[in-house]
């Protein structure tokens, strides 16, 4: 599995949720300017498989990847599939956590970084 950090902008349309996996705030001259949250990358778009030794395809054609927010709650790390909560495995969640971590680690190291209160 592939993750990411997204850049949540406060009072955005994708700000608000009490379940996002927030790894903490952002700030710039003593403001939050964005909190930052976990997501994993999926393939919404494969009109081809990038790992086929001999690739046939058409000038039109493409993969796209999206991150896709992960949220937690009482059950463990899940994501949303058409609006339904679909949990990972316990391998996938145990991934989840290490990425969670070392994520964290490598904005405190690099940016004006902050946890959230209780992390």
């Amino acid at each position: 599995m592939r993750f990411a950090m997204i850049k949540n902008t406060p009072g955005g349309k994708y700000y608000n949720n009490s379940q996002k996996v927030v790894l903490g705030n952002f700030y710039r001259q003593g403001k939050v300017e964005y909190v930052i949250s976990l997501a994993f990358i999926e393939a919404v778009k494969n009109d081809f498989d990038l790992n086929d030794d001999y690739i046939l395809t058409r000038s039109y054609c493409s993969v796209q990847y999206r991150p896709n927010t992960i949220y937690f709650d009482n059950n463990g790390f899940y994501h949303k599939v058409n609006g339904k909560k679909v949990y990972f495995s316990e391998k996938e969640q145990k991934e989840i956590q290490k990425k969670k971590t070392e994520f964290t680690n490598y904005l405190l190291s690099k940016y004006n970084f902050r946890l959230i209160a209780g992390e």
